[in-house]
């Protein structure tokens, strides 16, 4: 009876540590980088019953960017889209807020403590294909892209420069 006992209280105690979910952003505020999103699933109340996971607010999305952030790349996000919903150890307070990453708390895991990364659809896109078979980073946008090889850089649509082009090395791709 006392294993059993210990074996229910560490599934309970596994049952409420969240990992990672999917989710859906439901609004954005592009300001502030924080979004409400809505967790993908069910979870088991005490007594059995499945109900939805509650909306999350305030959770930060994630972009590649250096540290400094003079390197970043960003995309537009809308309402609807899918995410990938990462809990962290740790509140994640203090480090919104540019103090000590370590704080005691008792929420680790906590649904209130996560970050999304945008991105996560059903199903995937076919430029994952595409870029694999080419060894290719490709950027589309709404037919217009820009895709980087081996082979070079390929550009479909229109260009505009700001700036200055500083030297062309070769000229066999002008016209």
């Amino acid at each position: 009876e006392l294993v059993q006992q210990v074996k229910s209280l560490v599934a309970d105690s596994i049952n409420q540590m969240h990992t990672v979910l999917p989710g859906k952003i439901v609004k954005l505020d592009t300001e502030k980088g924080l979004a409400l999103v809505q967790p993908v699933g069910k979870f088991a109340k005490p007594d059995g019953t499945m109900i939805d996971f509650p909306q999350v607010s305030d959770v930060q999305i994630v972009f590649a960017q250096s540290a400094n952030q003079q390197t970043a790349m960003a995309y537009p996000i809308n309402e609807g889209d899918g995410c990938l919903l990462l809990f962290a150890e740790q509140a994640l307070d203090c480090w919104r807020s540019g103090g000590e990453a370590e704080v005691k708390s008792d929420l680790k895991f906590d649904l209130t403590n996560c970050i999304a990364v945008p991105g996560l659809f059903v199903p995937a896109n076919n430029l994952l294909k595409e870029a694999c078979q080419k060894q290719a980073i490709i950027i589309e946008q709404n037919g217009k892209r820009i895709a980087v090889s081996g082979a070079g850089i390929a550009v479909k649509g229109d260009v505009t420069v700001e700036g200055s082009i500083s030297r062309l090395r070769q000229q066999k791709y002008c016209r």
